[in-house]
Formats: C-alpha cells, structure tokens, sequence
C-alpha cells in the first residue's frame, strides 16, 4: 500500500512540475530527494536537495560528492550525532549508557546507522546498548518503558510515522509527549525540533544552514549560471548546543553552573502545550 501512495504522490507533483515549468526544483528530505530527483534526473531541469540524511550516492542522483556529473546537487544532512552524545555526557556526566528510540522510516535508518557506526568504532563517549526501530507506537512504549529501567539515557530521533493499533497514524507530538510525560531519563535528539517538542538537547543539525546553503546553490544556478554537475554537494556547518530548560527541570538537571557548554537555550516544550 505504501508503495502505492508514494507513486501516486510522485505522478501528482510531477504532473504539476510538467505544467508549472520551472527554472529549478527545490527537494527537501530523502523520499522527495529520491522519488522526485530520480524523475527529473538528466532533464533539462537543475534541482538542488537539501536535508537529506541518506548519501545522495545512495538514491543514483550523483557520481560523487565533489563532482555531481549531472543537473542535480545539493546540501548533505551529515548530522552532529557524536557531538550531541558528547553534549549529553558532559551535562549529566552520571550517564554512562545509553538506547536509540526510533521510528522505522527512510528519514530514521540514516541517522541509527551513523549512530551505531560510530557505537563500534568506539568514537561515542556512552555506550549504546540497544537500538529500538517501529513504527509501531505500542511497541515504542512498551520497550521505552523497559529500557527506561536498564539504560541511563536516550537517543531520541525521528517519531513520525508511527501508528497505533487501528493503523492510523500517530501525529509526531502526540508521540513526544508521551515519551515526556512517562520517561524520566535525559535524552539527546539530532535536530532542534525536538529539542523544542520537548527533549532535553542537541547538537543541532540546523535545518536554517542547510535551507541557506540550498538557496544559496540555486541563486547561483539561476542566476550566475553555475553548472549543478560541477557544482560539489556541500555539508553545513554544525548549528548550535541547545538545552531545553523546562526538560532539564523535569529531570531535575541544574543548568546554572552549565550555561558555559550551551549555546542556546529553549524555554518549554511544544508537545506538552497540546
């Protein structure tokens, strides 16, 4: 069935490409990346991706990262997942383990491969003893309430395709404000939407640095007349440490004598205003 809605999806926006005609398209995330980037592969069409945690290499729309060889380019979401465990550890230094909650989609497994990579290579300062990949929500409770008694944090990342026991889907705050209300561990996230739903911290994989440099790319596509096949796929800076204070309350973590290892600090937690 999913295979249905996304081919669906894909003849509708490329039906509405084909009649707009456009100068360029912007593609946001993998599925757009992969499904509608591979339609307009080799067209006369530039098109310019960002937020993508796959390798673009992955989806056929790139040679290689510094020379495209085609009318596709664009802006890698490489992730700060090393930094964001590293954050963690520094402000609650107690941590010493440590289990990935997830949701099982094409926006997800880029992110938990990263993290159990680097897991094995020993270049995380927590060990991870476990890894939790469903999109089903009763069984994101069930083993985050177990985990809760065996592990000393979480690795919060994507929770927006899960479905509860009817097969609806479960709206993404809905999610975190369960996970808020009922886990009472720190957590790490990857990106600062979460750290404003609610989590704890990141080190923040700014969607602001990669929209710019997207933006940036297609300005110079249109308007200088750069060529997207020599154009090399770039990787944003880092964006900075965020801290959720209202979370951090809940936990009982005194952020005064910390504020010298945070950057930015986010006052509540949107999926606890619902």
């Amino acid at each position: 069935i999913r295979w249905n809605v996304i081919g669906d999806a894909t003849l509708r926006i490329m039906e509405m490409i084909y009649a707009f005609q456009p100068d360029l398209v912007l593609l946001g995330d993998d599925n757009a990346a992969n499904y509608i980037g591979n339609q307009l592969l080799d067209t006369a069409t530039p098109v310019v991706f960002w937020g993508i945690n796959g390798l673009p290499l992955k989806y056929g729309l790139i040679d290689s990262m510094d020379n495209p060889g085609h009318n596709i380019t664009g802006v890698w979401q490489t992730g700060f997942h090393q930094e964001s465990v590293d954050l963690l550890h520094r402000l609650v230094p107690t941590v010493k383990t440590f289990a990935i909650l997830s949701c099982d989609s094409v926006t997800a497994r880029p992110n938990i491969k990263q993290l159990k990579t680097l897991a094995k290579q020993g270049k995380l300062s927590l060990q991870l003893a476990d890894v939790v990949a469903t999109n089903s929500f009763t069984t994101f409770k069930r083993r985050a309430l177990e985990l809760a008694q065996t592990v000393d944090a979480f690795f919060i990342l994507n929770h927006d395709t899960l479905k509860d026991d009817q097969g609806s889907y479960v709206d993404m705050l809905t999610v975190g404000r369960w996970y808020l209300n009922h886990i009472r561990k720190p957590e790490a996230a990857h990106e600062g939407q979460f750290v404003r739903e609610g989590m704890l911290l990141t080190a923040n994989d700014s969607g602001y640095n990669q929209a710019y440099h997207a933006f940036e790319m297609a300005y110079d596509i249109l308007e200088q007349g750069l060529n997207p096949s020599r154009m090399r796929v770039k990787t944003p800076p880092r964006g900075p440490l965020m801290v959720n204070r209202q979370r951090a309350a809940m936990l009982g973590i005194d952020l005064s004598d910390k504020m010298n290892m945070i950057d930015k600090i986010v006052e509540t937690a949107i999926a606890l205003e619902k």
